[in-house]
């Protein structure tokens, strides 16, 4: 890794993003911040390495928060798994004695796991200290295990450890001890249970072969084990070997009353399963890492396996993996983020799914994975027939819609918010589209000053001047700001043309919402980069006119249903239809918004006036207004 250059190594751009573990842009943001130095395109291999150092050892606070989970210490207790409350305090308990032992992770469960065992009767310490076994299948899993780790432990060493009475006790274990930057780069956390139970489909037949390619320590193995009498119909693989090792026994221990070796691999599913196992299995659900790591080498393997997915994202991987490990009819369940529904950069992945795959449910949970921000969805597909109705689930709201809708939408999204009854509300909409944002407009970014400690002030000094965060916007009006820069446009690190903050007119919207939210400017004012600025030729649509419709319940409505996203993106706004009004009309309105705009209380009466435009029904208004 990296260049020598006299007698002093210097790494690129790529080897530094790996290195720490954040993406480009972030570190490009770091070296306009004066937070790490490059010199001709080229970082100093000491001075990265010891940023690396500083980031793990918490010395810088601000580097580590913005390198996320990565290099994050922490340790949680995945309590959403846990069948008992009990359970938690008993495993924190036991998480305090494993500190006095010493012992890394690996011998740590190998002890646990040999506890448990000798708890279920399943071996025997003998006299002379050595284990005798009661199957031949735990038998041979230990000592693989023994072999391939060169173990020379004492056995006895945590058996005084009483182990609360968990389906997984292993994995919630292990779960715990990993730092969260491990579960991070892995792409792995696990699996609430109430996201499992309906990935398995309806179509159980007594000899239907299951496999989870990213099986953890088995929580969807050991699901499925509830629905069949044969545990050697039930396949796992996963990449790190301690899940693979937990998940055996775990297995063992769901059918005490068979002796076999588990159909459970230590090996990449993406790269290492050969062709024996194409069109082989009748189910398979699991949940896939999302946004996973990878080097460079399997990046480029993984990029040359499965051309099709641009975006590089793992999930869609495992997507592409399981369809030609599926016999035709066989179900696949996912649990997935959202965004695989309707963000741009996975159009790949729900083309593939329309292509090969009849989707029979998508169900939107509003409960989330303890520390995963992003919002979850189960997907449950079957191969072939890439047609018919699906059921789709969101938390206030069952109803069904049909596939081929999702083809003809724009990147082919899922657009899984809306009901047959709202599609009907957003047609009407776009019926009366005749201006659209893409014309004739003026867009610009909010302030990023690169250093805030520097730059903002939450109070009044010399030469600053007022800047309005997203905090301070509300619908056609901003309240006074409470935030104050010190404007040299040659230090900050990303503004905008001065003439669009210093524009006569403008209107300045939240980013980060999952509403539109837009006041109306004529102060020439500055905004930070929590709210953006768009400004609108008035010879080509109106801009208090257009500050109505974006304000304006129908119009939320519209944004929230077609895009479903919490940042306010351009691209979106381009999409929405304003209606072509007449000259009275349009008067009519635009007096209105500067009656509100002067203090009125006139927004009711603005709502009901832009309701008549599109003659909704009662019904239509009232769905309006409960999203």
């Amino acid at each position: 890794m990296g260049n020598t250059l006299g007698n002093k190594k210097y790494l690129g751009l790529k080897e530094v993003s790996e290195l720490l573990s954040i993406s480009k842009a972030t570190i490009n943001n770091w070296v306009k911040a004066g937070l790490i130095k490059r010199s001709e395109k080229l970082f100093l291999y000491d001075e990265i390495i010891d940023v690396k150092r500083r980031i793990e050892n918490g010395e810088i606070s601000k580097l580590k928060s913005r390198a996320n989970k990565i290099s994050s210490n922490n340790r949680f207790i995945p309590t959403g798994y846990l069948s008992k409350k009990s359970s938690k305090k008993h495993i924190e308990t036991i998480l305090d004695r494993l500190k006095e032992f010493k012992l890394d992770i690996e011998s740590t469960i190998f002890l646990l796991s040999t506890n448990l065992l000798l708890k279920k009767g399943e071996i025997e310490i003998t006299g002379d200290r050595t284990l005798k076994f009661k199957r031949s299948g735990v038998k041979e899993v230990i000592n693989l295990w023994i072999e391939d780790r060169s173990f020379d432990l004492d056995l006895e060493l945590l058996s005084d450890l009483c182990l609360p009475d968990e389906v997984d006790i292993l994995g919630i274990i292990y779960q715990s001890l990993l730092a969260e930057g491990s579960k991070s780069k892995m792409g792995s956390y696990y699996t609430p249970e109430i996201f499992i139970e309906d990935l398995f489909g309806d179509k159980i037949e007594k000899e239907s072969k299951f496999l989870d390619p990213c099986c953890g320590t088995g929580q969807f193995l050991i699901k499925f084990s509830d629905l069949t009498n044969n545990p050697l119909n039930i396949f796992g693989f996963d990449i790190d070997y301690l899940s693979v090792q937990i998940s055996r026994i775990n297995l063992l221990l769901r059918f005490e009353d068979f002796d076999f070796y588990p159909n459970i691999y230590h090996l990449n599913s993406l790269t290492d399963i050969d062709n024996g196992f194409t069109n082989y299995f009748d189910i398979i659900a699991t949940n896939p890492p999302w946004g996973a790591k990878y080097s460079t080498k399997l990046g480029n393997i993984l990029k040359e396996r499965y051309p099709i997915i641009e975006s590089r994202e793992s999930f869609s991987y495992f997507i592409v993996s399981c369809e030609r490990l599926l016999v035709k009819g066989g179900s696949l369940g996912m649990v997935l983020p959202e965004s695989i529904t309707n963000i741009k950069v996975h159009a790949d992945i729900r083309k593939f799914i329309l292509d090969k795959f009849s989707i029979k449910s998508c169900y939107k949970f509003r409960k989330k994975f303890k520390r995963v921000l992003s919002p979850v969805i189960s997907l449950r597909l079957v191969k072939g027939n890439s047609n018919g109705v699906l059921e789709i689930r969101n938390s206030d709201d069952t109803y069904k819609v049909d596939q081929s809708r999702f083809s003809k939408n724009s990147g082919y999204v899922f657009d899984i918010t809306m009901s047959n009854k709202d599609r009907e509300i957003i047609d009407l909409v776009d019926s009366k589209g005749d201006y659209y944002l893409s014309k004739g407009c003026r867009w610009g970014l909010g302030v990023v000053t690169g250093n805030n400690e520097r730059f903002i002030s939450e109070s009044e000094k010399e030469d600053f001047e007022p800047i309005l965060k997203g905090k301070d916007l509300f619908k056609f009006l901003y309240k006074k700001p409470s935030s104050f820069i010190d404007f040299k446009p040659e230090l900050l690190q990303q503004i905008a043309p001065l003439d669009i903050y210093r524009a006569d007119e403008k209107l300045i919207y939240k980013f980060i919402s999952s509403s539109l939210i837009f006041s109306y400017d004529n102060r020439k004012s500055l905004a930070l980069n929590s709210g953006n600025i768009l400004i609108i030729d008035n010879s080509v649509y109106n801009t208090k006119l257009a500050l109505a419709f974006l304000n304006s319940n129908l119009f939320n409505f519209y944004f929230k249903k077609r895009f479903n996203s919490f940042k306010v993106l351009r691209s979106d706004l381009e999409k929405l239809p304003f209606p072509k009004l007449n000259k009275e009309l349009e008067l009519k309105i635009v007096s209105m918004v500067e009656k509100i705009l002067l203090g009125e209380d006139l927004l009711s009466e603005l709502e009901r006036e832009i309701y008549s435009i599109y003659n909704l029904r009662d019904d239509q208004i009232l769905r309006i207004e409960s999203v």
